[in-house]
C-alpha cells in the first residue's frame, strides 16, 4: 500500500491526501493553487519529480545537469526548462508554468 501525505490547501483550505515518493510537488485539486513540495534537495537529485494535482498525476521534471524538462500529457505541456538545481530554479519555474495552464484550463 502507498504511503500517503493530508495536506490542507493554504488558500482555500480544502485537505487532501498525496502519494509520497522522493520527490514531489503538489497543486490544489480544488482552487489548484501550488501548496508546496518536497525533494532530496542538497543530498541527492532533484528529479525525477512527480507534479500532482490532489491525487491525480499531471506531469513529471525530468533530465539533470542543466538539461532538465517539463512534461504534462494533461496540460499539452513538454518543454525544456532554463533553472537550474540550485535554490530549486527548476521548480519554481515548473511552478509558474503549470499554474498559468491549471488556471485557464477546468477539465484537468
Amino acid at each position: 500500500m502507498a504511503r500517503v501525505k493530508k495536506i490542507l490547501c493554504k488558500t482555500c483550505k480544502t485537505e487532501y491526501e498525496i502519494p509520497l515518493s522522493a520527490n514531489f510537488m503538489y497543486f490544489c485539486p480544488r482552487c489548484r493553487e501550488y501548496n508546496g513540495c518536497e525533494c532530496e534537495y542538497g543530498y541527492a537529485a532533484i528529479v525525477p519529480c512527480e507534479i500532482r494535482l490532489g491525487e491525480k498525476l499531471i506531469g513529471r521534471i525530468t533530465g539533470g545537469a542543466g538539461d532538465y524538462h517539463l512534461d504534462s500529457d494533461e496540460c499539452g505541456i513538454h518543454t525544456k526548462l532554463v533553472g537550474k538545481y540550485k535554490d530549486l530554479e527548476v521548480y519554481h519555474e515548473a511552478v509558474d508554468i503549470l499554474g498559468k495552464a491549471l488556471v485557464s484550463d477546468d477539465e484537468i
